[in-house]
């Protein structure tokens, strides 16, 4: 279970999220994409467009805003899951998605308060 210090300190991120979460994701799948068994479960038209970063980028920013209350995302975690099936996700793409994830935050807020942001970071991902 994600504690509460977890907890507070993901949302204390919130807002250095909003005005970079698109940053933040574009940075997340530069690191994913080089992965080839990654770069296979997205479709490269979205990414050139940027929806899918778009996307990534309001859902992780409605997860921070919403994860002491998670039951209010019901409907994007449906959507999400569908998703994910039928693209065949598999458990290590997800652990590679928050492995990137989590780089991109470590490089988006600095060396300074990493640690304690990159670990509940890491616990909420988990």
């Amino acid at each position: 279970m994600l504690s509460s210090q977890s907890i507070a300190t993901v949302k204390a991120t919130a807002p250095a999220l909003r005005p970079h979460g698109l940053n933040l994701v574009v940075r997340t799948y530069e690191l994913l994409l080089r992965d080839p068994n990654i770069r296979m479960l997205f479709d490269p038209a979205r990414q050139v467009n940027g929806d899918q970063q778009h996307i990534f980028a309001e859902t992780v920013i409605a997860y921070v805003n919403a994860m002491d209350r998670i039951d209010t995302l019901k409907a994007t975690v449906k959507h999400l899951t569908i998703q994910h099936a039928l693209l065949d996700t598999q458990p290590q793409h997800y652990d590679a998605i928050a492995i990137a994830l989590i780089q991109a935050i470590h490089e988006l807020f600095g060396k300074d308060s990493v640690r304690e942001i990159t670990s509940a970071w890491t616990e909420a991902l988990d």
